[in-house]
């Protein structure tokens, strides 16, 4: 009896063993409620702290906001694409530190996570009368709360770095989005 009972304790560890990295790899977005955000939905970013720091010089913005739409969203990977509509991605207060204001039109490309770690995201933004910039290379910190954090490679408008922090919400009731992995 001891045997069987330590037998069944061995291969009860050995599924849970093989069955947790699954579940802790796994990426998603959520509504509070613990609902994955349904494929379609159009989500907004918000931030006021990011900053790109180029050749051209530091440019900043008082807001950025940049919209997606919900692609895949399948609890293990996520896509987010960008949402075309007018007025959708916008950014204000923008200078170039030291030279003045600038108007900038960003344009989030998408976000994509899968497994645990960092996902990627590619986006424009142009720097209107001066020049365009394209994301290189990213990385997308997902905290597990309605906060993503964005450091980014940047080219074409002079090289450099990008960085900000962004709050999701569902554009269309305006409810917190969790950005989990």
């Amino acid at each position: 009896m001891i045997k069987k009972l330590s037998l069944l304790a061995m291969v009860v560890g050995a599924v849970a063993a093989f069955a947790a990295p699954g579940v802790a790899n796994a990426a998603k977005l959520t509504m509070p409620a613990n609902t994955l955000v349904p494929k379609g939905t159009t989500i907004t970013g918000t931030s006021t702290n990011t900053v790109t720091e180029t050749t051209l010089g530091k440019i900043t913005c008082k807001e950025v906001m940049v919209s997606g739409n919900v692609e895949k969203n399948t609890g293990t990977e996520v896509e987010v694409k960008t949402d075309a509509t007018a007025g959708a991605n916008t950014a204000t207060g923008c200078e170039i530190v030291g030279l003045g204001a600038v108007t900038i039109d960003p344009t989030l490309t998408n976000i994509t996570a899968s497994g645990a770690g960092p996902g990627t995201a590619a986006f424009t933004f142009n720097v209107t009368g001066i020049c365009e910039a394209k994301s290189t290379t990213s990385e997308v910190t997902w905290f597990g709360t309605n906060k993503l954090h964005i450091t980014a490679g940047v080219a074409e408008c002079g090289t450099g770095g990008l960085t900000g922090d962004f709050t999701l919400e569902t554009k269309e009731g305006g409810g917190e989005v969790i950005a989990e992995t």
